[in-house]
């Protein structure tokens, strides 16, 4: 198995935060924060894709990146809306706990 190195930095990054969510709360909120609007932005755009794609009737490109390969419209809306739910649940979780103020 070949050493990668940006999944080893991936890693350590993911580790790092989650450590420090875990001992500072309020920074926990924040990345959390921060997910859901990327988690959003990323499924509010598959969704278009797919959405678009569909009522147009155009032909679909396909998504091939490593492993995942995104080739039909449903793939593509199943995806988005998945993502799409996870912003929403790290975005209710960010507000699930004890107040700083």
């Amino acid at each position: 198995m070949q050493f990668e190195i940006a999944s080893f930095a991936f890693g350590v990054l993911t580790g790092s935060l989650i450590a420090i969510a875990i001992a500072i709360p309020r920074a926990g909120r924040i990345f959390s924060r921060i997910i859901s609007v990327i988690f959003f932005a990323i499924g509010t755009g598959f969704l278009t894709w797919a959405i678009s794609a569909v009522v147009s009737g155009s032909e679909f490109k396909p998504i091939i990146w490593e492993s995942i390969r995104i080739g039909e419209p449903v793939e593509a809306l199943g995806l988005g809306g998945g993502l799409f739910l996870g912003g929403i649940l790290a975005l209710m979780l960010s507000f699930v706990g004890k107040s700083d103020r």
